[in-house]
C-alpha cells in the first residue's frame, strides 16, 4: 500500500493476491480505477517522481518492475532486470541529484538500483534470503540504500556506486520493516522482525542504540509525523521514540 498525492488529486493504492492495483480516492474512499498490467501477485508499490510527474512503480510475483500513470492506468515502462532472477518483493526510492532514482529487491537476495534507463546502475547479490524491506536515505550528504532481510540481516549500500558500506546487526529473526524515525532531532534507522522487537540504529555507524520488545512479530512499520507505526501480526503498535 502506498500513498500518491500531486496537485491534481491523492490516492491510496492498495495490492493484495490479485494481480491488480486499485487505486482509491482519499476523500470518500471510493475506487478510482484499477490499474491491470501484471500476470501474477504485486507484491510491492510505491510513488516515484520523473521529471516532476508522480508515477507509480510496482512489480510482484511475474518478476517484472512495471511504471504507471496513476491518473490513467497506463503503463510508461516495463524493467526487467529481475526476470530469471526471482519475484521482486520489494521497492523505494533513492533522492538523487535532480530527481529519484528506483530501488528493487527479490526474493533471492537481489538488490538492485535504477536511474532512468531499461538497465539497473548496479545489481548487488546482497543477502543470502529474501530482501523483505528497502529504505533510501542520506548519509554525510550522499544517497544511500538500506536493505532488510529474511536472512535477519540489515545492510547499507552507497547508491552511487553499489558498494557495501556498513551491515546493521542484532536481529535473530527475519527483518520485516525499514523506516526513517527522528530521535533527538537525528534521523536514525528503524527496523521489524519476526522475533518480536523493534530497533533503533545509527545510520552513520550501524550502531545499535535501542532495543523495544513488542511482543508479537512486527511485519512492518512506517514514520507518520514523530510516530513509528509497527504493524503486527495482531495488531498495531504507535510508538514515539525519544531522544
Amino acid at each position: 500500500m502506498c500513498a500518491v498525492t500531486d496537485e491534481e488529486v491523492s490516492f491510496v493504492l492498495t495490492t493484495g493476491e490479485t494481480n491488480l492495483i486499485e487505486a482509491w480516492d482519499t476523500r470518500d474512499g471510493s475506487q478510482v480505477r484499477e490499474m491491470a498490467g501484471h500476470y501474477a501477485p504485486v507484491a510491492a508499490v510505491c510513488p516515484l517522481t520523473i521529471d516532476g510527474e508522480v508515477l507509480v512503480a510496482s512489480a510482484g510475483d511475474d518478476q517484472v518492475v512495471r511504471i504507471w500513470d496513476p491518473h490513467t492506468g497506463t503503463v510508461r515502462r516495463v524493467l526487467l532486470g529481475h526476470v530469471t532472477r526471482a519475484w521482486v518483493t520489494a521497492l523505494a526510492t533513492v533522492d538523487w541529484p535532480g530527481f529519484e532514482a528506483l530501488a528493487s529487491a527479490d526474493k533471492s537476495g537481489t538488490v538492485m538500483l535504477w536511474t532512468g534507463g531499461d538497465t539497473p546502475l548496479w545489481t548487488q547479490q546482497g543477502h543470502q534470503d529474501s530482501v523483505n524491506a528497502l529504505c533510501g536515505v542520506t548519509v554525510a550528504g550522499r544517497p544511500a540504500l538500506v536493505s532488510a532481510s529474511a536472512d535477519h540481516a540489515i545492510r547499507m549500500w552507497d547508491a552511487e556506486r553499489g558498494q557495501p558500506l556498513r551491515w546493521f546487526t542484532g536481529h535473530c529473526g527475519p527483518v520485516t520493516g525499514l523506516s526513517l524515525v527522528k530521535v533527538g532531532g537525528r534521523a536514525m534507522l528503524a527496523s521489524t522482525s519476526r522475533d518480536r522487537t523493534v530497533r533503533i540504529w545509527e545510520l552513520t555507524t550501524g550502531r545499535l542504540v535501542r532495543t523495544i520488545p513488542v511482543y508479537h512479530p512486527a511485519l512492518a512499520c512506517c514514520t507518520v509525523g514523530d510516530t513509528l507505526l509497527v504493524g503486527l501480526d495482531q495488531g498495531m503498535l504507535a510508538l514515539t521514540i525519544t531522544g
